[in-house]
């Protein structure tokens, strides 16, 4: 039997990224030359910002609670290592993409 739920989902999400893109492009009027940067400067701000440490945060959890032995039984090994490197390593690039942005918005006096 066939079933239709994996259509169904990837029409919402390609529905809710086509919004999610609109939302990003639609910071301008429709003839700025700059909507493209605008938009992708606006992606960047917003996965440093709240993707990476929201991922982050969950990954903190989960080490705490690999840690603790409360899923204990869910893997081999020692989990609780790979979800605090994958915490420093989102923490890490979000603080990078932040001073990225640093730098390209105080860099502008410096260049000739």
């Amino acid at each position: 039997m066939v079933t239709l739920w994996p259509s169904g989902a990837g029409v919402v999400d390609v529905l809710g990224l086509l919004r999610v893109m609109e939302s990003f492009s639609n910071q301008t009027a429709w003839n700025n030359p700059d909507r493209y940067w605008i938009s992708v400067l606006t992606l960047v701000n917003w996965v440093g910002n709240v993707l990476l440490p929201l991922y982050g945060a969950g990954q903190v959890v989960l080490a705490v609670a690999h840690f603790a032995g409360l899923l204990e039984r869910m893997t081999i090994g020692e989990a609780w290592v790979r979800n605090l490197i994958s915490a420093m390593c989102c923490f890490g690039l979000s603080g990078l993409l932040r001073l990225g942005e640093f730098w390209v918005q105080h860099g502008t006096a410096g260049v000739r």
